[in-house]
């Protein structure tokens, strides 16, 4: 089967997420001295990357009619929908997720992960840290078994390593 490199669209099952749980300071990277183990999140049917611009405004004299709007920040939001399939490696990986996440709540500490999307379009790694949040699971009688994650960009701490950090992806 040919693969075609001048196709200019993607579907969004191109998009491959990976986990791992892990600290701020952990390098993400494919560069990384330490390389992390990526869980890959399996049989992914929608991920959305929402990024909502804080905003100051202010009217002066100066700024007239219009209004003087400054940008401060910058909220990200990730969300993913998934099957919740019989598969071994992706449904492991779905339910050590779910299950990091109830135990960090559990022992009162921070649920935190690093997400790794490949970007196949663009030719890159995007990372985020995030910090887990709602996650369901739903089983139909006469549905798909399917699951959702939710996860919200969060400080690093590190000097190193900054919340959203984008790597070209390594030629073979």
């Amino acid at each position: 089967m040919a693969t075609c490199t001048d196709r200019p669209q993607q579907l969004g099952r191109e998009v491959l997420l990976s986990w791992v749980a892990g600290c701020g300071s952990d390098d993400p990277r494919t560069t990384a001295s330490s390389p992390v183990t990526w869980n890959v999140l399996g049989f992914v049917s929608n991920s959305s990357f929402d990024r909502s611009v804080r905003t100051d405004t202010n009217n002066t004299e100066q700024s007239g009619e219009v209004t003087d709007t400054l940008t401060t920040g910058i909220d990200t939001s990730i969300s993913v929908s998934l099957e919740d399939n019989k598969d071994t490696v992706d449904l492991t990986t779905q339910d050590q997720l779910r299950q990091y996440i109830i135990n960090e709540l559990y022992a009162d500490r921070q649920p935190t992960v690093w997400l790794r999307k490949l970007d196949t379009l663009h030719n890159r790694y995007e990372y985020h840290f995030c910090v887990a949040t709602d996650n369901s699971q739903s089983a139909e009688s006469e549905a798909r078994r399917s699951g959702d994650f939710n996860f919200v960009v969060t400080p690093t701490y590190s000097t190193a390593n900054p919340p959203y950090i984008v790597e070209a992806i390594p030629a073979p």
